[in-house]
């Protein structure tokens, strides 16, 4: 057996640090602290993107129908080109108001990302609304037509994440603190519903 002990003398990987470094002390979540998010990347009717609008219409509004009954709703999209021009979205419903909010891609951009954007702009207006008294309700709903982010978020807050993860799972926990119910659900893309 070779001698192991110049292993014991590496120096030990340094942690990477974010674009800044207050961040890595902000934001940094350990993966056994996970907020209560509901998350649900799939319809109760499973149904494939190459069906009939109609089909992922009807699909959809079941899962709406079923959904727990919230003050605050919010629709969140995303958008890339070429992964070098995108945007982002998102809108609030609560009572007969709405608020919107919108940002860009960045510079270099992938749907992904853009719906990561969408998300946490999103959670960054329910939060303020919540603060602001303006909602008084316990639960909020999101809707996203991204399955991948949704997938992606099952797996919980990472400790090595990218930037923009590692806030939207620090909004997703200060949502969680200001409301009981925090739902992430999919809805498909491009089938009639009245506010994607």
């Amino acid at each position: 057996m070779r001698d192991e002990s110049a292993l014991y003398k590496l120096p030990l990987p340094q942690p990477t640090p974010f674009e800044d470094g207050a961040h890595n002390r902000k934001y940094l979540i350990p993966p056994w602290v996970s907020p209560d998010i509901d998350i649900r990347p799939n319809l109760l009717t499973a149904v494939k993107r190459t069906d009939a609008p109609a089909k992922r219409n009807k699909a959809a509004q079941l899962t709406l129908q079923k959904l727990p009954k919230v003050e605050l709703e919010v629709w969140t999209d995303g958008s890339a080109a070429g992964n070098v021009k995108g945007a982002s979205a998102a809108a609030a419903y609560w009572k007969k108001e709405r608020r919107v909010g919108y940002t860009s891609g960045g510079l270099v951009c992938s749907s992904f990302r853009t719906e990561l954007r969408a998300l946490l702009l999103g959670a960054e207006i329910a939060r303020a609304l919540k603060e602001e008294g303006a909602v008084k309700g316990e639960g909020v709903v999101f809707f996203t037509d991204s399955q991948s982010l949704l997938r992606f978020l099952e797996g919980g807050p990472r400790v090595v994440l990218y930037k923009e993860e590692t806030v939207l799972w620090h909004e997703l926990g200060r949502l969680h603190s200001l409301f009981k119910t925090v739902i992430l659900q999919y809805v498909p893309a491009h089938c009639g519903l009245e506010k994607n």
